[in-house]
């Protein structure tokens, strides 16, 4: 008697990369659209919030896509569902939590000093 070992769902870690590219796109698209807005009028009080309704929904859906991407990686190591989406969405939420709460500091710190700010070629 054989131990059969199940095919290996592949089918998740593409589909969440799928996902993440998708709304990746969004995202960027969003964002390079933001910063046209910025050297237009720089002094327009919604240039730098991040309440954008499209700008949350993008990084949601790039969240969701990572999430099911690390989610589907670790079912291929052979990790049960309710671990390795448990584990995934412990590791999106913080990493996406942290990486929002940097993405408004910088926005309030060019308000306040300017786009040159992110200029890391300048060591003044």
């Amino acid at each position: 008697m054989a131990y059969y070992i199940p095919q290996p769902p592949f089918l998740i870690p593409i589909s969440g990369i799928l996902i993440g590219i998708l709304f990746g796109a969004m995202f960027q698209t969003i964002i390079t659209q933001k910063s046209s807005q910025w050297q237009e009028d720089p002094q327009k009080p919604d240039a730098y919030k991040l309440e954008d309704q499209n700008l949350i929904i993008a990084y949601q859906g790039l969240c969701l896509g990572t999430w099911i991407f690390l989610g589907g990686g670790l079912l291929l190591f052979g990790f049960s569902w309710i671990t390795a989406f448990g584990f995934a969405l412990i590791l999106t939420i913080g990493t996406g939590g942290l990486f929002w709460k940097q993405m408004g500091e910088m926005f309030l710190e060019m308000k306040q000093n300017g786009v040159q700010i992110l200029d890391l070629d300048s060591f003044n």
